[in-house]
């Protein structure tokens, strides 16, 4: 008797936290229809307009690296500047952007700017 009623608590234990389990996966299952994105607008970098050219773009970096304390700047020999995609803390989003390198004496890595294409506004970025 004693072994029946054991098997039958043991049975029962298993029901219950099988049961548990299905109520608790259940519950993370979002059947929901609305997506809490709905209202934020996806924009492309691609379609920031390109109201700057690369040379007004490398004025805008140089004058902001003597600004910086920079001396002796050099750009870089090939492609001193490169349109890219960047993440913009200001405007929480990716912006097109001119992407200019320079050398710098006294620092490994050299400086480097992103330099905004629709306005050549310098793009503060997590890059």
């Amino acid at each position: 008797m004693k072994m029946l009623e054991m098997r039958n608590m043991f049975t029962l234990k298993k029901a219950i936290l099988l049961a548990f389990t299905l109520l608790v996966l259940y519950g993370c299952v979002d059947d929901s229809k609305t997506s809490l994105n709905e209202n934020v607008e996806i924009k492309n970098p691609g379609d920031d307009p390109v109201n700057i050219t690369e040379e007004e773009a490398i004025e805008i970096a140089l004058r902001q690296a003597v600004v910086d304390g920079h001396k002796s700047v050099v750009l870089w020999e090939e492609e001193p500047a490169l349109l890219r995609s960047v993440y913009s803390i200001k405007y929480d989003r990716d912006m097109l952007v001119y992407f200019v390198r320079m050398s710098t004496p006294g620092k490994l890595w050299g400086a480097y700017y992103y330099v905004s294409t629709e306005n050549g506004e310098l793009i503060e970025s997590t890059h």
